[in-house]
């Protein structure tokens, strides 16, 4: 179903958070995103009901229930079944000058748009009183839904950043992303890492993956792909000694990631305008 929430991404006041569309669904087995004219768009899921995979171009993601998902909107983009027979979930479509700052705190200490809050009473509160906004577009409406979104978004940081700060951690994952941070360009095998911290290798894939969304192998190259982006984009250093820094030790498969990762080789992402 879509709301008919008033579309107020031409609104003249641009700073704020704006929505193109608000869509509801329930039992769709497979789904592939409304083609969002806007390419600086953002989708903002909530995951009412069931399981889901998120697939993106550059990966795909579990959503299950009382999950949420913000990240930018891309082409191509789609959300399968997990095997769930019963599914609910919403979807926002949204524009605006703060969601780039909102989404870099989101993202400043994790790699996964996909978030589990410890409450989630607040969100679906937020998305039941959109749900109930007339379509008729009047200046307090559209002020009204802008605010209800930017309720919705920094209050999706602040949870992030709760999950942090009080999830029960255990300290030798944190040891374990403390050293993936701060030596990139190391060789790990889960073997080593299970040694080095003294944890059976089986738990440790199954808590890291439960605490950082993704299984630490792919955390680390997600981690060293990224790394790879910000050195070809401010720094003069070769493709060769990018793909050193960062861990790999072979340049051509190096390439063949970060090509798989991206779509474009090192040399066309570097070359690329920073507006693309």
């Amino acid at each position: 179903m879509t709301y008919p929430i008033p579309h107020t991404s031409n609104s003249s006041i641009p700073s704020l958070v704006f929505i193109h569309q608000y869509e509801e669904h329930h039992s769709l087995q497979n789904f592939r995103f409304f083609e969002c004219s806007d390419n600086n768009s953002y989708l903002y899921i909530y995951m009412n009901r069931g399981s889901m995979r998120l697939i993106t171009f550059e990966d795909n993601y579990l959503v299950e229930s009382s999950n949420l998902v913000f990240l930018p909107y891309s082409p191509g983009m789609q959300l399968k079944s997990n095997g769930c027979a019963m599914l609910h979930f919403s979807i926002l479509y949204l524009s605006g000058n703060l969601l780039p700052c909102f989404y870099a705190r989101y993202m400043a200490q994790s790699l996964s748009p996909v978030l589990k809050p410890l409450c989630s009473n607040g969100f679906t509160e937020i998305l039941t009183k959109l749900q109930d906004i007339p379509s008729i577009i009047l200046p307090k409406s559209e002020l009204y839904v802008s605010r209800l979104l930017t309720d919705l978004i920094a209050d999706t940081v602040f949870a992030r950043d709760l999950q942090l700060t009080y999830s029960d951690v255990p300290d030798y994952l944190l040891a374990i992303q403390k050293q993936f941070h701060n030596h990139l360009e190391e060789n790990y095998t889960l073997d080593g890492l299970a040694h080095m911290f003294h944890v059976n290798k089986y738990k440790l894939i199954k808590e890291f993956k439960e605490f950082f969304f993704l299984p630490p192998m792919q955390y680390l190259l997600n981690l060293r792909l990224k790394k790879a982006q910000e050195l070809l984009r401010l720094s003069n250093l070769k493709v060769s000694e990018i793909a050193k820094k960062t861990g790999f030790s072979n340049t051509n498969y190096f390439i063949h990631l970060f090509k798989k990762k991206t779509g474009f080789s090192p040399s066309d992402f570097r070359n690329r305008p920073l507006s693309n």
